[in-house]
């Protein structure tokens, strides 16, 4: 785990993890927001799934929950949590149809279905899929608030389908909603958009400035979805949010686009992959020298060889780069 709370310009506490699936189980998986050693938000879901009584079960669904404790709350919708994309705005002012709530018994955050008879989805038909927010989105986040004596303080949880890959995060299998990392303002009723750390002394936050439209897109303006980067000490956590289906995603330097050259990070399998949005998620451990190339700007994400590809560049004033690279400085 790791708690930043820098001071200046940054207000915002931000924890890496460590990220959890949610348990299997009715016990319950706590996060503490704010690290004052009381647990404010926790996750489960029943032992089992829940089916309909005709023999065999033509349907069965397993849910996934969040709930809050004491006078803390989240936003919901009816009687689901509600999940955002990056980059939504959390604070006192729901969005509309959203409201701030207590749910001591839990608010839906996903739910796995199956069905004999199955579904048609996008004029496709399916026997099986993941509901809800997080199902569209595949990665997505968790608007939460919590109270202390100055006020009401708002924050983030990042959340995730289970990984199509076998080996992501060094599990074989990956069967539940991941809770990855999460983040509040410390500063009473300030919002804070999801996914924001202010790059944090310690946490270093990058975005994607994506230079060339793939071949699908009819207008150089349309919207081309969103790619950011979290990079904890050596652990670099990549996202990408894409306005489009693609397949495949990788990290690679100014060299290697030659073959045979491995990527520095490969994003595998899509959690999602729609007509109208795809979502990567994946993580790897740096090495110094590639931390330092890192901060230079020397990376870009390219997606489905090049249709369409963008350099990640860090939110850094020249002065935390500077003190980031007295950091990362090796010693003599």
């Amino acid at each position: 785990m790791c708690l930043t709370v820098a001071s200046g310009r940054d207000t915002i506490a931000y924890s890496s993890g460590p990220s959890f699936p949610v348990p299997p189980d009715y016990a319950a998986r706590s996060i503490d927001l704010n690290e004052d050693g009381t647990p404010d938000f926790s996750f489960w879901s029943p032992s089992g799934p829940l089916c309909t009584f005709d023999i065999p079960s033509s349907f069965c669904t397993w849910p996934y929950y969040v709930g809050a404790a004491g006078t803390n709350q989240v936003l919901i919708t009816g009687y689901e949590a509600l999940l955002q994309s990056f980059g939504a705005e959390i604070g006192s002012n729901a969005p509309p149809g959203a409201a701030w709530a207590t749910p001591w018994f839990g608010a839906g955050l996903a739910a796995y279905w199956w069905s004999s008879d199955g579904e048609t989805i996008d004029g496709q038909l399916v026997y099986g899929g993941w509901s809800g927010s997080l199902g569209e989105l595949g990665i997505a986040y968790l608007g939460v608030c919590f109270y202390a004596d100055d006020g009401a303080h708002y924050g983030w949880v990042r959340v995730r389908l289970p990984s199509p890959d076998a080996v992501l995060g060094g599990n074989l299998f990956e069967f539940a909603p991941v809770v990855v990392d999460w983040a509040c303002e410390t500063r009473p009723d300030k919002p804070i958009r999801t996914g924001d750390i202010d790059s944090a002394s310690g946490s270093i936050q990058f975005t994607v400035e994506w230079s060339s439209p793939h071949r699908r897109l009819r207008r150089l303006d349309q919207d081309l979805g969103t790619g950011s980067f979290l990079l904890a000490g050596t652990t670099l956590r990549g996202e990408l949010g894409l306005a489009d289906q693609f397949s495949s995603a990788q990290v690679i330097g100014p060299d290697d686009h030659h073959k045979g050259t491995t990527p520095l990070l490969d994003f595998g399998h899509p959690l999602v992959a729609k007509a109208s949005h795809t979502a990567f998620f994946h993580e790897a451990t740096l090495t110094h020298s590639q931390v330092i190339r890192l901060l230079h700007g020397d990376y870009c994400v390219t997606v489905d060889n090049g249709a369409l590809s963008g350099r990640i560049q860090p939110d850094l004033t020249v002065h935390d780069a500077r003190d980031l690279f007295r950091q990362y400085r090796p010693t003599r």
